[in-house]
């Protein structure tokens, strides 16, 4: 309904609601602010503690509907993908500039990570079954997932770790540095999204 809503997590109750203006594809939150990317192309900036749309928070347009969201770990800057092949983009949180584009892609993203812990890398997995980490000055694949990939997620404490879930029925735990697989997990059925505990030790 082009609303975003944010809810208490101990009682469930609703805080505020904030009016993205066409139906919502992406969420995503930082200290330094909520961002929400509509099937207007937009991503816009919201004050996280009461939904009030930020000064200039409207970020230049995309190329199609955006469907995934990540603000770096800083909160210094927002990555946001369409759906149109190669539309990946990297905005500044503080001036709202257009920091990098990546469009080597060649199939649309479906998810997007972003961590430091090696320096800055975005982490994106694309419906052709990759996950690519890139940096500001370069990319690494991580090839084995042989369908597209759904979901990934950064392992909180363990440098340079993700995992990445998968409509072939795996999850798969990386090293971003050697973009190797420590461990590959068999789920048994099409994987839509995947999260890990806070002290890393569980996905």
């Amino acid at each position: 309904d082009g609303t975003v809503r944010a809810f208490t997590t101990s009682n469930g109750q609703q805080n505020y609601s904030a009016n993205h203006g066409s139906p919502v594809g992406a969420l995503a939150y930082s200290a330094a602010g909520l961002a929400s990317g509509g099937s207007d192309k937009l991503v816009k900036l919201w004050n996280p503690a009461n939904g009030a749309p930020l000064a200039n928070g409207t970020l230049p347009e995309l190329a199609a509907g955006v469907v995934s969201l990540t603000f770096s770990p800083d909160g210094q800057r927002l990555v946001a993908a369409s759906s149109a092949p190669g539309d990946v983009q990297v905005f500044g949180v503080n001036n709202r500039a257009l920091e990098q584009s990546l469009r080597e892609q060649t199939e649309p993203a479906l998810a997007l990570a972003a961590t430091e812990s090696l320096g800055p890398r975005i982490v994106l997995a694309d419906a052709a079954g990759n996950v690519r980490s890139y940096e500001l000055s370069g990319r690494n694949r991580l090839a084995g997932h042989s369908m597209p990939v759904t979901s990934v997620a950064q392992v909180p404490g363990a440098a340079g770790q993700v995992v990445s879930g998968s409509l072939d029925g795996t999850v798969r735990h990386w090293n971003l540095a050697t973009a190797q697989v420590i461990r590959s997990m068999n789920h048994g059925a099409p994987v839509t999204d995947v999260a890990v505990r806070p002290d890393g030790q569980r996905f």
